[in-house]
């Protein structure tokens, strides 16, 4: 990418988590990675793996958004039992794990950030990016909210952040689905591909650099 497109062209930090819960692989990751092999061409994308770790998720890709100052936050983890993309529409106040992170951490019935408001919502153009996910056919769907792991920690940390500094970025969270390989033998948790859930992403950036 030549110096000029990369000074005109949307910056885009995409974030996805390390494997977690037992599982050797997280669909984030895999999404991310071929994402970052291959960007989407209207965006300048900068990809960063994320630890299951509460608070130091959110330091490590603060650090980033510092560095870059990116158009676009996209943050991405893995949903068991979600059978298609899901949109997060509120980060919520809660750290309530229902298994503990990748340091051990098991938060239980506590705030995220003590004097912060109960939730924030998504800044990305959720509307706009549904239908583009299902012009393309990719099973997609609305969440109310990103739950009360450590993906709704980032989420929520990220958002709070760039409220309290008034950053002008816009801000979202993707649950992606299970890929058929993390699905053992008779077993029914719905997956999904890993082109369907690459191809969904990638409109989803697409219509947040549209917007």
């Amino acid at each position: 990418m030549s110096a000029l497109a990369s000074a005109t062209m949307p910056r885009v930090l995409l974030t996805s988590f390390e494997p977690f819960g037992g599982h050797g692989l997280n669909s984030s990751l895999e999404v991310g990675r071929a994402l970052a092999e291959r960007p989407p061409c209207r965006a300048e994308l900068i990809w960063q793996v994320l630890p299951v770790v509460a608070w130091d998720c959110v330091e490590r890709a603060w650090e980033q958004v510092e560095r870059l100052s990116p158009d676009v936050v996209v943050a991405l983890g893995q949903a068991a039992g979600a059978s298609a993309v899901r949109l997060e529409g509120l980060a919520i106040n809660v750290n309530h794990f229902t298994i503990p992170d990748n340091a051990g951490n098991l938060l239980l019935h506590q705030p995220i950030v003590h004097d912060g408001p109960c939730a924030y919502r998504s800044t990305l153009p959720l509307q706009r990016i549904e239908a583009g996910l299902r012009a393309g056919h990719v099973p997609v769907e609305q969440s109310y909210h990103a739950g009360t792991y450590v993906c709704n920690h980032l989420f929520y940390g990220l958002l709070h952040r760039a409220a309290r500094q008034a950053r002008a970025h816009r801000t979202g969270f993707i649950h992606l689905p299970l890929l058929p390989g993390q699905v053992g033998s008779g077993e029914t948790v719905p997956s999904c591909k890993l082109s369907v859930l690459v191809e969904g992403v990638r409109r989803a950036l697409e219509a947040c650099v549209e917007a």
